[in-house]
């Protein structure tokens, strides 16, 4: 008789202690539980001050919520490997189109040494910024273009009705090298300064027939311009000259100039990727022993709470009926079913 009765009283207690939390402590639970079937969420309310939820098991486990810290953690983890890994293809990718650019560099600056004529000099250098397809042509020069022109000076007739081709495009380029021409002094079998005046009454910097060149009324050359083409054809051997060792210094000196842009950008973006990759080793390393950390406790969560504050889980199973809460101040199994 009394085992019954004292068999009902510790029924009585154990449906208390579900209702309000069953526990490894015998005192009351210092977390609260809010259960929404409707969202499917389970709150974790704290009743004191500064405890950690360590594990919550839904169902006894056989429930899934999405504040599994550990498992997130490990997700992250392998993320931050991948991510890792990227940075470090992407500065071993930096540091070989580097490598490639020095590489062409060399190889251009070698071909422009060796070249030991106009022709073989635009050949190499077309070869070199347009590819294997590049085929060079003679009215690719525009040495032997201009020169074309002016051999037919002699036979042009003012007075018929031929019309001089000028190739005003080749001049334009010769007088852009001459501007780029860093010291004059290292040409001193040519007057540089009188050669742009020639050019310059011929066409301007922009393209444009100069003043006074052609007939006003007509698209042939004046007399005054006939003129200008005779001085020209004067001094051409002397341009042709200095037309070609001014593009031996020009090219290398141009292509460094852009290569060393374009090495400067590939190096910030390696300087920026180490940062990621520092960065992201020492998440990895952070990451690594948290995660040891709660293996070895056994626990999956890691959230403090003050009094009166929670947090919120979702729960992936039609059926909550059981709540296991793990905390470093104690452990509570709430039951919904009873």
């Amino acid at each position: 008789m009394f085992f019954k009765t004292y068999q009902k009283l510790l029924g009585a207690s154990c449906l208390t202690l579900y209702l309000a939390g069953c526990g490894s402590d015998s005192s009351e639970p210092l977390v609260g539980i809010e259960k929404n079937s409707f969202n499917s969420t389970v709150k974790i309310i704290s009743k004191t001050d500064n405890i950690e939820i360590q594990d919550l098991k839904l169902n006894r486990g056989n429930c899934e919520h999405d504040q599994n810290f550990l498992v997130k953690l490990i997700q992250e983890t392998a993320n931050t490997y991948l991510f890792a890994s990227e940075k470090e293809k992407a500065i071993k990718n930096h540091q070989a189109k580097i490598a490639r650019l020095q590489k062409d560099l060399e190889e251009l600056t070698q071909h422009v040494q060796q070249s030991n004529n106009l022709d073989k000099l635009l050949e190499n250098g077309g070869l070199f910024v347009s590819g294997h397809d590049y085929k060079y042509t003679k009215d690719d020069n525009p040495i032997y273009v201009v020169k074309r022109m002016l051999d037919n000076l002699d036979s042009y007739k003012y007075e018929s009705d031929d019309v001089l081709d000028v190739p005003y495009e080749k001049l334009l380029e010769i007088s852009i090298a001459i501007e780029d021409t860093k010291n004059p002094k290292d040409y001193p079998y040519i007057n540089l300064k009188e050669l742009k005046k020639l050019i310059d009454s011929i066409i301007d910097d922009h393209g444009y027939m100069a003043d006074g060149f052609l007939n006003e009324y007509s698209n042939r050359v004046s007399k005054k311009g006939l003129q200008i083409l005779a001085k020209l054809k004067s001094m051409w051997p002397s341009v042709g000259k200095f037309y070609f060792a001014s593009l031996k210094e020009a090219i290398p000196r141009h292509a460094k100039e852009v290569t060393d842009k374009m090495i400067s950008s590939e190096e910030k973006s390696i300087k920026a990727n180490q940062v990621k990759l520092t960065e992201a080793k020492q998440d990895i390393d952070k990451m690594e022993k948290i995660i040891k950390d709660l293996e070895s406790k056994k626990n999956t969560l890691s959230v403090y709470l003050k009094f009166g504050e929670s947090f919120t889980a979702h729960y992936k199973c039609q059926n909550l009926i059981e709540v296991g809460v793990k905390t470093d101040k104690g452990s509570w199994t709430f039951n919904f079913n009873r």
